[in-house]
């Protein structure tokens, strides 16, 4: 059986920063989304150090978050693709509007739905920022045949299409 899920790195450029300033969900990793979409409404957002960063596209990015110990499927909706970013941001204000309140404490963070469930926690990393961790979630039965070498190419980071063709080979096998 194929695992069903990557686990990401643990890279500092991996993690989510809560950020209750951001109006919407932001990475620079293109290669995380499952939908993107040239973006058109406005095309910069402004940043903490006051500057503006060119928004390429808005999508979909699929993740998977634990919890207890248990790993949960979550769809990160209207998420912003912005290359010059140096950090990936996840939007209080997107949670909560979503009708999840987000805790915050010494500890860290806990995002609770409305039944009274843990559905994320972030901790707090030396800086005292709130950080959360995810990994993302690739569907087992996902057809690598129906998409293009060249999407393969992208959506795994630039990988070499002849390392792409293996990987095919070896999960068919």
């Amino acid at each position: 059986m194929v695992e069903d899920t990557v686990e990401l790195q643990s890279k500092e450029s991996d993690s989510w920063y809560v950020d209750s300033a951001a109006t919407k969900h932001m990475t620079f990793h293109r290669e995380w989304f499952s939908t993107l979409r040239k973006y058109t409404t406005g095309s910069k957002v402004k940043v903490a150090n006051n500057s503006y960063l060119q928004i390429e596209a808005i999508g979909t990015i699929l993740i998977d978050v634990k919890v207890d110990n248990q790993w949960k499927p979550v769809r990160l909706e209207n998420v912003l693709y912005v290359p010059e970013l140096s950090e990936n941001l996840l939007s209080t204000s997107m949670i909560t509007d979503r009708g999840i309140t987000v805790i915050i404490d010494k500890e860290g963070c806990k995002f609770v739905d409305q039944s009274n469930e843990v559905v994320a926690v972030g901790k707090r990393n030396a800086l005292n920022q709130l950080k959360i961790n995810f990994r993302l979630h690739i569907d087992e039965y996902a057809n690598l045949a129906a998409v293009s070498l060249e999407h393969w190419h992208r959506r795994l980071g630039h990988v070499h299409v002849d390392a792409i063709k293996q990987m095919c080979k070896e999960y068919k096998s």
